[in-house]
C-alpha cells in the first residue's frame, strides 16, 4: 500500500475517531449529575470501585490517544508501537472488568446457581487467555507508523489485523455466552409463567427487554462487524 493511501486511510480513520470521542464524552457529562447523586454520594464500595474500574481508565485513556492521534506529540515509530501495545492492554483489562460485571449478572439471574458460576469462571478464564495471546506472540507482525500523518497513526498489515482481532473476537464470544444464558432465563421464566408458578404480568417481549437481551444482541452485531473489518480488509487497516 502506497504512502499516498496510507495518509488518506488515515485521514477517514480521523475522521471516524474524532466523533466518537466527542459522542464517548458527551455521554459521560450528560450522566454526570446522576454518577454524582447515585455513586459519588455514596463513598468507596465493592460496587462503586468496579463502577469506576470500567467507566474512568478507558476515559483517561482516550484523552493520551487523542494527543498521540492529533498532536505533535506523536510521530515517532517506537513512541506509536508503545501508544499500540498500550491501546492492546487498556482493551484486555476493560474486557476483563465487563466480563466480570455480565458474569456477576447472570449468575445473579440464575440466583448464583454454582453450576452456571463455574461454567461463567471457565469460559472467562479461557477467553481471556485467549484475547492474551496476540500480545504474547507477536511473530510476523507488520505494524508500521504512517509518517505522513500528523500523530501517532499505525497501519496494519492483513496478517497482523488478524491477530489484533482476536481479543475483540474472544469478547464476541463472551457476549454470546451471556446472551445465551438470558435467553434462556427468559424462556425458563416464561414457562414457569405459564404453570403458575411466578407471578404473571410480563409477556415474553417485556422479559427479554428487561434482562437485557436486546442489549447483548446489540453488542454482539456492532463486536462481529468489528472484526469483519479486520479480517477482510484486503490492505493495511488504520488502527490507533
Amino acid at each position: 500500500m502506497s504512502s499516498v493511501a496510507d495518509a488518506r486511510a488515515a485521514t477517514l480513520y480521523s475522521y471516524i475517531v474524532a466523533p466518537s470521542i466527542v459522542v464517548l464524552y458527551y455521554d459521560y457529562f450528560l450522566t454526570l449529575p446522576r454518577e454524582i447523586e447515585y455513586v459519588w454520594s455514596r463513598g468507596f464500595t465493592r460496587v462503586s470501585i468496579l463502577f469506576y474500574l470500567n467507566r474512568y481508565p478507558s476515559m483517561i485513556f482516550e484523552i493520551a490517544a487523542f494527543i498521540f492521534t492529533f498532536g505533535s506529540v506523536g510521530g515517532i515509530d517506537s513512541t506509536c508501537r508503545n501508544v499500540n501495545l498500550a491501546t492492546q492492554i487498556l482493551l484486555i483489562f476493560n474486557q476483563v472488568v465487563v466480563g466480570f460485571i455480565l458474569a456477576l449478572r447472570t449468575s445473579a439471574l440464575y440466583l448464583n446457581t454454582r453450576k452456571i458460576v463455574i461454567f461463567l469462571v471457565l469460559c472467562a478464564a479461557v477467553l481471556v487467555a485467549i484475547a492474551c495471546w496476540p500480545m504474547f506472540y507477536r511473530t510476523g507482525y507488520t505494524i508500521k507508523h504512517v509518517p505522513t500523518v500528523q500523530g501517532c497513526t499505525m497501519a496494519l498489515d492483513p496478517q497482523t489485523a488478524v491477530h489484533i482481532a482476536v481479543p475483540w473476537e474472544a469478547l464476541a464470544a463472551f457476549d454470546i455466552v451471556v446472551f445465551c444464558l438470558t435467553i434462556r432465563h427468559t424462556l425458563l421464566l416464561r414457562r414457569a409463567e405459564k404453570r403458575g408458578a411466578v407471578l404473571r404480568g410480563a409477556g415474553l417481549h417485556d422479559l427479554i427487554f428487561r434482562d437485557g437481551a436486546i442489549y447483548f444482541l446489540t453488542m454482539i452485531i456492532v463486536n462481529v462487524a468489528n472484526i469483519l473489518i479486520f479480517l477482510l480488509a484486503q490492505f493495511f487497516v488504520v488502527v490507533r
